[in-house]
């Protein structure tokens, strides 16, 4: 895929059902059984299966680019249930196994800010499920990353400083609308809670929102 000038949001995805486990990471070895184009890498597929797809026993593909901002350092994590792999502009980690909701960080990345590829598979055996993608900019604490930071097509290098600067206003006042909603909300559920600590943030995630996910391990897991 090539950077165009303009941006396309979403994440295109492919949902497979699956008949082992763990699944091969293979887009022809299994049925379809659903595709979109998925907004964020932000949710549960908990009792809400996906068009012709099962409660249980599937796999999800996620493809496209995420715009890196300006930075001094990067990092990011993965949280999946059950097994989660994702690979940014070349770094990639996560754990391909049945695991429980919790976290996978990459550790600090060497990243050029822009539009990077991206491309992540999840796949759920039983049980609950969860799907999440957070970073933390600059030591800031961890947040999770916008959903108009994820694009089905890259942007060209003549656009990206317009795009990273308009969408530093919407990630600055998406922050400021969750860290408030946190707070009326007795820290029960939201997109951005400024949390440092990964584990509260992750339980936050999962048991209180019931339209949220998270995970836990490091780079390059097996």
């Amino acid at each position: 895929q090539t950077a165009n000038a303009e941006p396309t949001p979403g994440l295109a995805t492919t949902y497979y059902t699956i008949d082992e486990i763990p699944p091969v990471r293979s887009t022809s070895k299994y049925p379809v059984c659903g595709s979109e184009v998925e907004n964020n890498i932000n949710r549960s597929y908990n009792g809400e299966p996906f068009e012709n797809c099962t409660v249980d026993l599937f796999m999800v593909h996620m493809t496209g680019f995420i715009t890196i901002p300006e930075h001094n350092t990067i990092a990011f994590w993965l949280a999946t249930d059950d097994g989660g792999r994702i690979n940014i502009d070349g770094n990639e980690w996560g754990n391909w196994n049945d695991r429980h909701c919790g976290w996978m960080a990459s550790g600090e990345l060497q990243l050029d800010a822009g539009s990077q590829p991206l491309e992540l598979w999840m796949y759920e055996n039983g049980g609950n499920t969860c799907l999440m993608l957070a970073w933390n900019i600059n030591n800031t604490g961890w947040a999770i990353v916008p959903t108009l930071r994820l694009l089905l097509t890259g942007l060209a290098d003549n656009f990206n400083n317009i795009f990273n600067n308009h969408i530093l206003i919407y990630d600055n006042d998406f922050t400021d609308h969750n860290n408030n909603h946190n707070k009326y909300n007795n820290d029960k559920h939201h997109d951005n809670p400024a949390r440092n600590n990964n584990n509260d943030f992750i339980h936050d995630f999962i048991y209180n929102n019931p339209s949220h996910n998270d995970d836990h391990s490091s780079v390059n897991n097996n």
